[in-house]
């Protein structure tokens, strides 16, 4: 550790939308005007590494047993199972005072950079902060495609990110219907003869993950064009940014984590809800995607419709788009 002065970020223990589009632009900023002399430490969620590579010199992840002590996280911190924003809970700072003390007596300076609560950089068009594009490692996209394996690999291919929230036992609004997810992903293979990869994030506590379809119907019928791709461990951020890159194109469910692929410059079609369509367009989204170049945002429905909205439907609208997408596309 060359500098003796140290400048903590974070717990961060929000929804991952608010931490890859506002928080690390925002500290990402902070750390190369305020603090370029100091040993910058940011302390989060395993896995999530890849988004502070460029300007954290250590990351610190949270144990699994910690994290599993969290319950619903909400903007910039959590919420209890009374559904009450608690910001961030007492044994996270608990934790960080424990690594901190890690470096008694050999610094002269340690700065605390909390987290705090701001929903309005959600609908500001140019927020504060430092943006760029992220680029997975060479290494990890070679490893990313060796595990990518389908029976005709001549085929396109499209990456699925079906998301799945439950808050405190209830379903979230953004949700679409597990049959209309398998009704689409067929039609994908057999009307347009594509491969899929279906990104499997596992669900902890009221974080919300993926759909894989591991046991499902459409996974048995189609099981030699479907690619089941398991994402954890440490650089588990990375290896989805890896495989985002290396897909024709990403299909996301609604809500704000579809914006990763805006970060790397990755194609990128989202169903959306009417009110939050609008959410995916803002300034700072256009300057990432070039005008939104090869990105479709499928918004039509109510957030209380969504869930019922039909495949076929936003298959057509996909379909349509791909094409325009791919020019080799047969």
């Amino acid at each position: 550790m060359p500098s003796k002065k140290i400048v903590l970020f974070g717990p961060w223990c929000g929804e991952f939308s608010y931490e890859c589009s506002w928080w690390v632009p925002e500290i990402r900023k902070k750390r190369n005007t305020e603090y370029s002399d100091f040993h910058a430490i940011h302390i989060g969620f395993e896995g999530r590494s890849f988004l502070y590579r460029d300007f954290i010199d250590e990351y610190i992840s949270y144990p699994k047993e910690l994290e599993k002590t969290l319950k619903y996280p909400s903007n910039y911190g959590q919420k209890n199972q009374q559904d009450i924003y608690i910001g961030i809970p007492d044994i996270l700072m608990e934790f960080v005072h424990e690594k901190v003390s890690l470096f008694d007596g050999s610094c002269d300076d340690i700065i605390y950079y909390v987290p705090e609560v701001d929903g309005s950089r959600a609908y500001q068009q140019q927020p504060y902060g430092e943006y760029l594009h992220y680029t997975p490692s060479e290494s990890v996209k070679s490893q990313v495609k060796s595990e990518i394996y389908f029976d005709d690999p001549s085929r396109k291919m499209v990456t699925i990110l079906a998301r799945t929230r439950t808050r405190i036992g209830v379903r979230c609004k953004y949700d679409w219907n597990p049959n209309h997810w398998e009704v689409f992903i067929d039609m994908l293979i057999n009307s347009m003869n594509l491969n899929v990869c279906v990104v499997d994030i596992p669900s902890i506590g009221s974080s919300g993950g993926t759909m894989s379809f591991t046991d499902s119907e459409v996974y048995k019928k189609n099981k030699n064009h479907i690619n089941i791709f398991k994402v954890s461990g440490l650089n588990s951020l990375e290896r989805q940014a890896a495989l985002l890159t290396l897909s024709d194109c990403n299909i996301y469910g609604g809500g704000g984590s579809s914006t990763f692929a805006y970060f790397l410059k990755a194609p990128l079609f989202t169903q959306q809800s009417l009110r939050e369509g609008p959410r995916r367009k803002f300034e700072w989204h256009k300057e990432l995607t070039d005008n939104f170049k090869n990105v479709c945002i499928f918004s039509k429905y109510r957030d209380e419709d969504i869930y019922n909205s039909p495949p076929t439907e936003m298959f057509y609208v996909f379909r349509e788009f791909f094409e325009g997408l791919v020019p080799d596309y047969e």
